[in-house]
């Protein structure tokens, strides 16, 4: 709930309290449990002075209305979204396997590391690449060289949005794989599913509002078992067409429901000028 900047314009620069105040809640900013003494600062302050708040996923929601229900009318579920769908099925030769995210501790790319090399024992072809940089990626780097072959994987760097998406439509993915600790509604799952990449993902915070076994991919448990994400993309290797076709329909059908950012977009900003929160 980083609102502490929008309630110092409205209170004590402008001075009015007739302007509408509202704000978004992300994973970052609502799970205060992951963070050092599981604290984060101000909430009920800025509970308070804010007219509406809006987290990207019910769980979110949820969680804060439990722990402030004196303001839990203020408290919305309005999810974020991605835009651009672009349908195209992988053909699972080799099969792709990427993951976009920051490289630090709290996203547990050690988890894919190690999942993969048990796949790898197991004899199976595959690649991953990895989207994203950050202050663990020599670590990540190193275990990856020292676990997986040369050219089962490779580390691209950092991407702007929209080449992350242009990447997707050009190298066609098979499998998108997220073992972070925490989230609100990974983005980067969404991008992945408008793009028809199935997913395997942790299930932390929100995921599994977007992320459904048997439709659209497989949820992992929160403790992060390396052997359960093994398995998880075993599957997707050994699924057959039918079934991966199906997968694939199912994320996009998803990113269409749910995730479509035009549609959400749309229907938000007209809710709040309806409520007078222009």
């Amino acid at each position: 709930i980083t609102a502490n900047l929008g309630t110092k314009l409205k209170y004590d620069y402008y001075g009015d309290t007739s302007i509408p105040l509202i704000s978004r809640g992300h994973g970052y900013d609502v799970n205060d449990y992951i963070k050092p003494f599981s604290f984060l600062p101000m909430r009920k302050g800025m509970l308070s002075r804010v007219d509406a708040l809006y987290p990207v996923s019910d769980t979110s929601s949820q969680y804060l209305q439990k722990k402030f229900p004196a303001y839990s009318d203020k408290i919305e579920t309005r999810r974020l979204g991605v835009g651009k769908g672009d349908f195209q099925v992988s053909e699972r030769d080799p099969m792709l396997i990427v993951s976009c995210s920051t490289i630090r501790q709290l996203k547990r790319l050690d988890i894919i590391v190690d999942a993969l090399a048990q796949l790898n024992q197991s004899g199976y072809v595959f690649k991953w690449v990895h989207i994203g940089d950050g202050p663990d990626a020599e670590k990540i780097e190193a275990r990856a060289k020292e676990k997986l072959n040369a050219d089962e994987y490779e580390f691209i760097g950092r991407l702007p949005n929209k080449e992350v998406r242009q990447w997707y439509h050009d190298h066609n993915p098979s499998l998108f794989v997220n073992t972070s600790e925490s989230e609100g509604v990974p983005v980067s799952v969404m991008e992945a599913m408008a793009n028809a990449i199935p997913v395997v993902a942790s299930d932390v915070g929100g995921t599994a509002e977007i992320v459904k076994p048997k439709q659209n991919g497989l949820l992992i448990g929160s403790e992060l078992s390396v052997d359960e994400t093994a398995a998880a993309i075993e599957d997707f290797i050994q699924m057959s067409n039918e079934d991966y076709l199906r997968y694939a329909e199912g994320a996009y059908q998803t990113w269409k429901d749910l995730s479509d950012s035009e549609t959400l977009y749309t229907v938000f900003a007209q809710e709040l000028a309806e409520k007078g929160m222009k």
